[in-house]
């Protein structure tokens, strides 16, 4: 039982399939062979009884009865003429039979006393009659009442004897006359190799109809299993590890659907694979980013290792970021990375101007798949028309809510960025704003130390005794009153002149 559980579906079609095919055509086979057998034997017996009535008819030779009332009554020349008249007549009988085939070999009349009185061989009369009195034919035939007949076995040739009696009147027997016999050819042979033949057709016909159906059923069953058989090996791919893997089927039945769903749900897991790769490898390199970027101390490294980063985590070609210059509204490039972006430093520009003017206002990144279709009117266009630039993205950088600057990424291939980037450069944004804050805190920290050297290694105090934090000045470091204005000055770099 378990073993039937564990065969494949194919095995179990064909275990269930071929004998509802093969039982029914060897019924039907041996139906039709059975009937041509009976159709062989009715020839036999159609045969058969021809002779027979061939039999009866010259039994009835009215020749017979003068040549024996003759005879009887001891007339032996009135008796040859009747004799005569009977051979002529048994010869014509057997010209006409055997006019397309031979089928009387003799054909005779035998008195009572066993004695040949007409005799035709092979459509010969013949002068030698003999006594045949000993035979089996005349001894049987003799035994028998009147209209009954006499056969020899089945054989090449055969015997069919009949008695000859006269009629019988009131309270007389009927009176044995002879017996008329005909020795015919019986083709038992053809009659056998007839029989032979169908069933060697029907044994040929059943054979061929067998290996056709089987083989038709063995094709149809592979093809119905074939693609369950995919899918099987297909899910065995999948579960290995392999998520590339597709199963065609060309068919709108519940298998074609099956596949379409399967083909549907491994492309599902390929993607949702691929995206968890990619967020596993975006935050690893996030996480490296913020600490190589966090490693550097000053202000422009970190600023450069920014852009350095943006663009080639987003694969782009040119990388941007502006920092908001002192307290006013105005921002500037302050590091650029990729071919052809030192021709935008400096380049300055204010909330509504252009990309990054949308950004500073909102606090919200913008993406652009085209920069040229979707700004016709942007005071910018000839400078980005210039660069051959497309898709940008751009994020805030946000530090305790406000927004200190913008970072880009651009690329000559429209719609280049899609929303997993836009969202991966958000989280770069934040790391590099909280690294540039520090930084920004750390230069300041350090020009307000050299101007009041007096207050290194000691702790500010605020109004109430109280450390100064979020005052522009980095935490645990002690600044004189006198520098923190100077401070709050320096944190942010100053922009260059160039304005964009």
């Amino acid at each position: 039982m378990r073993s039937w559980r564990d065969a494949s579906i194919q095995t179990k079609m064909l275990v269930i399939i071929l004998p509802m095919i093969v039982g029914p055509m060897l019924i039907l086979a041996a139906v039709g062979f059975v009937s041509s057998y009976r159709e062989a034997a009715k020839t036999s017996h159609r045969y058969l009884a021809q002779r027979e009535n061939d039999l009866r008819t010259l039994a009835e030779n009215a020749g017979i009865a003068t040549y024996f009332n003759n005879r009887a009554y001891g007339l032996t020349e009135e008796a040859e003429v009747p004799r005569r008249e009977l051979e002529a007549s048994l010869k014509r009988f057997a010209d006409r039979s055997n006019s397309a085939e031979l089928i009387y070999r003799v054909v005779r009349y035998v008195d009572q006393q066993g004695q040949e009185a007409a005799k035709v061989v092979d459509g010969t009369i013949r002068g030698e009659r003999g006594q045949v009195g000993e035979l089996p034919f005349f001894g049987t035939a003799k035994t028998l009442g009147p209209g009954r007949t006499y056969l020899s076995p089945i054989g090449p040739t055969m015997v069919y004897a009949m008695p000859v009696y006269q009629a019988s009147s009131a309270g007389r027997e009927p009176i044995f006359q002879g017996v008329v016999v005909l020795d015919f050819v019986y083709p038992v042979r053809e009659f056998q190799r007839t029989t032979w033949v169908i069933l060697g057709t029907f044994l040929v016909i059943t054979a061929l109809s067998l290996s056709v159906a089987l083989y038709l059923t063995i094709v149809q069953v592979r093809r119905l299993t074939d693609p369950i058989r995919r899918l099987a090996r297909a899910a065995n791919l999948i579960a290995a590890g392999q998520r590339s893997v597709k199963v065609a089927i060309d068919s709108g039945d519940e298998i074609g659907r099956l596949a379409s769903s399967f083909d549907e749900m491994a492309t599902s897991l390929e993607v949702n694979e691929a995206a968890l790769q990619r967020k596993v490898a975006e935050t690893q390199t996030l996480y490296e980013i913020g600490q190589e970027i966090s490693a550097h101390v000053s202000l422009e490294p970190t600023l450069n290792r920014s852009v350095e980063r943006a663009r080639e985590l987003l694969q782009a070609e040119v990388s941007l970021l502006a920092l908001r210059q002192g307290d006013t509204d105005t921002f500037a490039m302050q590091a650029v990375s990729g071919p052809g972006a030192a021709d935008l430093t400096g380049v300055r520009f204010r909330p509504g101007e252009g990309i990054g003017g949308r950004v500073v206002p909102t606090g919200a990144p913008v993406t652009v798949g085209d920069y040229l279709a979707e700004y016709p009117d942007s005071p910018f266009r000839d400078v980005v028309a210039g660069t051959g630039h497309r898709a940008y993205v751009a994020v805030p950088l946000k530090a305790r809510g406000a927004v200190l600057g913008v970072l880009y990424v651009i690329s000559s291939t429209p719609n280049k960025f899609a929303e997993g980037d836009r969202q991966l450069l958000s989280a770069l944004a934040d790391q590099a704003a909280v690294a540039i804050e520090n930084a920004a805190l750390r230069a300041g920290a350090a020009a307000c130390g050299r101007a009041g050297g007096e207050g290194r290694g000691s702790h500010a105090r605020a109004p109430g005794g109280e450390p100064a934090v979020g005052r522009g000045v980095a935490p645990q470091v002690r600044v004189p009153p006198t520098c923190r204005t100077s401070c709050g000055r320096r944190s942010t770099p100053s922009s260059a002149s160039a304005g964009w």
